[in-house]
């Protein structure tokens, strides 16, 4: 069965914390989560808008488009 994507990040986000990683290593880890989840966001916000904007392109009869 798949887990929804914020049960597995639970579940991820508990094993460092029992690894027993030095304070600077789980500090390293969790930053890096965290620059990974605003570039995802990020490139998931410019997707967005690019495909918004070529839809409002097309319907307004932009001739960059092929009829």
């Amino acid at each position: 069965m798949m887990l929804s994507a914020s049960k597995q990040a639970g579940e991820y986000s508990s094993k460092p914390g029992s690894l027993h990683l030095p304070k600077e290593t789980k500090l390293l880890i969790g930053r890096y989560a965290s620059e990974y989840n605003a570039n995802e966001l990020r490139h998931g916000e410019l997707t967005y808008q690019l495909g918004f904007s070529d839809c409002a392109e097309l319907l307004l009869g932009n001739p960059h488009f092929k009829k």
